[in-house]
């Protein structure tokens, strides 16, 4: 299933008027220089609980973004946390208070980890939030090794020039 249909799916288990959300998006594994994510809207008043999984298969550096986009008075969420008890994870989500936003950026090991996020509708009409986790390509050892060689062939190469 797509990213996109996860998250029309998720939307539209949310909005269907409960009090309370309890989604759990299944963002499913993401490779190497890839990013997947999704969007829920709550309509007022609304409590929030939701759980966002995800999967990396080997060690990598990792970016994930959580943002209310509040808009008030309409939409909004208050009381917005998102935190994990996954280890590499636990206690790391940076908060923005400007952008009413939660971010991480970090290493992650290989493995399987679950992002939740609560809070309460506060706007007039509804409350939103999007995640977005991202990772980044790793650079081979090889790949740098060879740069310096490469690099000192060419120093050595300059001197003998010079001489």
């Amino acid at each position: 299933m797509s990213n996109f249909l996860r998250a029309v799916v998720a939307f539209a288990l949310v909005s269907a008027g409960s009090t309370a959300s309890a989604a759990a998006v299944d963002l499913g594994t993401i490779a190497p220089g890839d990013f997947a994510g999704g969007a829920l809207l709550f309509s007022s008043p609304n409590a929030i609980d939701d759980d966002w999984t995800f999967t990396i298969d080997t060690d990598l550096a990792t970016a994930i973004s959580v943002d209310s986009n509040d808009s008030d008075p309409f939409f909004g969420i208050s009381g917005f946390t998102v935190s994990s008890a996954d280890a590499g994870l636990a206690g790391e989500f940076v908060y923005d208070a400007a952008d009413n936003a939660w971010s991480f950026a970090g290493d992650l090991m290989a493995g399987t980890y679950v992002i939740d996020v609560t809070g309460d509708v506060s706007g007039d009409f509804a409350g939103q939030y999007n995640v977005l986790v991202g990772t980044m390509v790793p650079v081979p050892a090889a790949f740098l090794l060879f740069g310096s060689a490469l690099m000192g062939l060419v120093a050595v190469k300059r001197r003998q020039s010079a001489a």
